[in-house]
């Protein structure tokens, strides 16, 4: 029953993209949209007039405020309505959007498969549940998305040369 403490997460540099080391200055800012822009000291140091350049246009350097990349994130705990056991809230699919509000029950998911194993419980259809289509794009995501087309196209055409088969019925 004791806090758990875990490692920050990586900072990386929005205009570099290199790693922002632990204990070492940082400038953040925090877009309209929530989103949030690091910047190193070399590159906030070394970008010349009011604003940084970034991929998606440019920063003021007046909206960002200086950190330190030295805090330890404490692990928040949530206790299963059902069971009694306490779980970290990442592990036990603990969604902080979803449950805001306090008298809203929780259900791990050890228990919530249980009930659905005995038919207590019927689980969610196909069409509720989230896809990949549904999540947010972001420049990674296309960059993953983009290889992993290029990648299983190359498959398949190597899949065609060397089974003797034409591309369309790999």
């Amino acid at each position: 029953m004791d806090k758990l403490l875990l490692s920050p997460v990586p900072i990386y540099c929005s205009s570099c993209d290199s790693r922002i080391k632990q204990n070492v200055g940082y400038y953040r800012s925090a877009d309209e949209e929530g989103t949030q822009h690091c910047f190193c000291m070399p590159c906030f140091g070394g970008s010349r007039g009011p604003s940084i350049l970034i991929r998606e246009g440019s920063i003021s350097k007046a909206d960002l405020q200086k950190a330190k990349n030295d805090e330890e994130s404490e692990d928040s705990w949530v206790q299963c309505d059902r069971c009694q056991h306490w779980q970290h809230r990442i592990c036990g699919l603990y969604n902080n959007e979803r449950h805001t509000n306090a008298e809203e029950e929780y259900i791990c998911p050890k228990c919530c498969l249980e009930e659905i194993e005995d038919g207590r419980c019927v689980p969610l259809p196909q069409t509720a549940v989230l896809g990949a289509k549904d999540l947010p794009r972001t420049n990674l995501s296309d960059h993953i998305e983009q290889r992993l087309f290029t990648r299983m196209k190359q498959e398949r055409v190597e899949m065609a040369k060397f089974s003797g088969i034409e591309l369309g019925k790999v």
